[in-house]
């Protein structure tokens, strides 16, 4: 049963069956980064390791998107899971610039709103300007079509 791909899991034994992917990887991350859309969230999970002599760098191992729904309930999940963590084998104590996210809450929602001024004045520019020409072949599509 050891190589079997099928796991017993309390959360979900009575309600589906949990398999696990041949592609499945456990990978060990010290370090993450975080993208947002409006459809989802990415999750880059790192590694800090030497990646040349003397020269310490952040290594991507795995990449995971989510729904925002998704991502909602594992932050969730997360939260409860430190605090059962820390009630059973004692707090952490980690120094805050350790852990600070590299951008605050606000600044995210800043940078967002931004991206959506420009956004926005692009499309208005675009429409009350000639219509642009066609863009460029690149030397691929070129070389497909004979040209």
């Amino acid at each position: 049963m050891a190589d079997s791909p099928l796991i017993a899991s309390s959360a979900l034994l009575n309600t589906a069956l949990r398999l696990r992917d041949p592609q499945y990887r456990d990978v060990y991350s010290n370090g993450s980064s975080i993208s947002i859309s409006p459809f989802d969230v990415s999750i880059i999970f790192q590694k800090m390791s030497e990646v040349s002599p003397g020269q310490p760098g952040l290594v991507d191992q795995v990449g995971v998107t989510l729904s925002p729904q998704q991502f909602k309930a594992l932050v969730r999940s997360l939260s409860e899971t430190l605090k059962a963590f820390e009630e059973s084998f004692g707090g952490l104590t980690i120094p805050e610039s350790d852990t600070r996210p590299t951008k605050t809450a606000d600044e995210i929602s800043k940078s967002i709103a931004e991206a959506r001024k420009r956004a926005e004045e692009t499309r208005s520019n675009l429409s009350s300007s000639e219509p642009l020409p066609p863009p460029e072949q690149s030397p691929a599509s070129r070389r497909k079509k004979g040209n």
